[in-house]
């Protein structure tokens, strides 16, 4: 299933599990419905979340290149590192 696909059907929601080298895990949601994109992406920590959220300018005309209306792009640290971060503050 590829976002043009789910436009086409009139919506639905993919989730990918990406490993870029040197980035750790970044999951991603991307959902549409009625031909509105929006994305979400949970980086492992806030490092990375920091160069995802300086990319997302690209990100956004990188998409609506490909005639996508994206309506929301959002950035999170993953709950794991989170909860990792609560329990224990002063590792890290």
């Amino acid at each position: 299933t590829n976002v043009r696909t789910m436009i086409k059907d009139g919506g639905g929601e993919m989730v990918m599990k990406l490993t870029p080298e040197g980035m750790g895990t970044i999951d991603l949601k991307v959902g549409v419905d009625s031909g509105v994109v929006s994305i979400e992406m949970k980086a492992d920590n806030a490092e990375i979340k920091r160069a995802l959220e300086n990319n997302l300018s690209e990100i956004r005309t990188a998409l609506e290149g490909q005639n996508l209306k994206i309506e929301t792009v959002k950035v999170d640290v993953s709950d794991t590192f989170k909860d990792m971060q609560n329990n224990n503050p002063n590792q890290m």
